[in-house]
This record gives structure tokens, C-alpha cells and sequence, in this order.
């Protein structure tokens, strides 16, 4: 089992000393669609991600977690979780539709 957290997409380049570009982001895809064994992927939630990650076959939810790294503001933000694993059932309104 892998757990996976790339750098997430929309302001990578604000968040991260070392960030992917669009080309890495669909290179780790395709690794991941060759992959063998169970993985979990979490992101941000964007278009781009959603569409490289639209394969039917990949599970696809919205988490809300609290957001405090370097900052004192507490919000709330909503990450995707991607996976081929079949997931719990916590209530469909956290799933994206492909």
C-alpha cells in the first residue's frame, strides 16, 4: 500500500521550493495506472487533476480538512482523494462524479 501526496497543483510555485509542472503531474498518472499494488493519492481539488485522473475506474472523493500550515487562519479546505481502491461508504455527496 502507498499512501501519496504530490505537490498539490494551483500555486505550487507560491507553496514549494520544488514543485511539478503539468508534465510531471501526468508522468505520476501513468506510473501510478502500471502500478500493481494499492495506492491513495491525495490532491487539491482541480479541473486538471480531475481530468487526468478521470478514469473510470479510479474512485474519486472530496475530503474537508482544516487548513493551519504557516498560517494562524483556520479554514477549511477540500482535497481529492484518488484511488482504485473501493472506499467506505461515507455519504455520496463526497463523491465526484467522472
Amino acid at each position: 500500500m502507498a499512501y501519496l501526496d504530490p505537490p498539490f497543483y494551483k500555486k505550487a510555485d507560491d507553496l514549494y521550493r520544488y514543485f511539478f509542472l503539468l508534465k510531471d503531474h501526468k508522468k505520476l498518472y501513468k506510473k501510478l495506472a502500471n502500478y500493481n499494488n494499492n495506492w491513495i493519492l491525495s490532491y487539491d481539488n482541480t479541473e486538471e487533476i480531475k481530468q487526468i485522473y478521470s478514469t473510470s475506474k479510479l474512485i474519486k472523493m472530496h475530503i474537508e480538512l482544516p487548513y493551519s500550515i504557516n498560517s494562524h487562519a483556520k479554514r477549511i479546505e477540500k482535497e481529492l482523494i484518488i484511488t482504485p481502491l473501493k472506499l467506505p461508504d461515507i455519504g455520496k455527496k463526497y463523491f465526484v462524479s467522472n
